[in-house]
């Protein structure tokens, strides 16, 4: 019995933590908002690299959630910035 109250203990803790990261300070309200390419939507720009192991990693839950999950009013952007520019 004292295995459920201590998993019921931990989930709502990691609960709390999970919330509290956003509704910390440091984040910025950008004004006037950025352009996007498409004002009638959300615009999620992905910054990814192509060796990265865990953009490689993320890829397989990404492609699920473009085809299976995304809302009609989200459009994802990818972007692959140089690391090296020359």
């Amino acid at each position: 019995m004292k295995n459920v109250f201590r998993a019921a203990f931990v989930s709502l803790a990691l609960t709390v933590a999970a919330t509290g990261h956003a509704q910390q300070e440091g984040y910025e309200l950008i004004t006037p908002p950025q352009n996007t390419s498409t004002p009638d939507k959300v615009e999620v720009i992905e910054f990814f690299w192509y060796g990265c192991p865990h953009c490689y990693q993320l890829e397989p839950t990404m492609e699920k959630w473009l085809k299976e999950d995304k809302p009609d009013y989200v459009e994802l952007v990818r972007v692959a910035p140089p690391l090296n520019p020359s």
